[in-house]
């Protein structure tokens, strides 16, 4: 083998990210297949990271809701007219929390 064969085969050898498990060197093709594998695993992961904090946003919104009508319903204490106006407040927090939600922020 000439010196730079050798070195080739050497460099192969010592990288384990250009062989397969078998221990030939993968080709282009191969290679490019690896990559678009990595990147699809990679995308799966991200859109169940996604998932899981839409619906963490989603159960802190109700919740974050619910707290507001409760307090509404105990502040008016029966009273239709500041009940009234009260609900007003509380539909802007409504509003404010489906731009949140869908990522419109404040």
């Amino acid at each position: 083998m000439s010196g730079g064969l050798q070195h080739l085969a050497a460099e192969a050898e010592m990288s384990p990210l250009m062989r397969t498990w078998g221990g030939l060197v993968l080709s282009r093709e191969g290679r490019r297949l690896r990559a678009a594998l990595r990147r699809r695993a990679v995308d799966e992961i991200v859109e169940q990271v996604d998932l899981v904090v839409a619906a963490g946003l989603a159960v802190d919104a109700m919740d974050a809701v619910k707290a507001v009508d409760d307090h509404r319903r105990a502040v008016a204490g029966g009273d239709e007219r500041l009940n009234a106006l009260l609900v007003r407040i509380e539909l802007n927090h409504v509003e404010r929390v489906d731009r949140i939600q869908r990522g419109r922020g404040l």
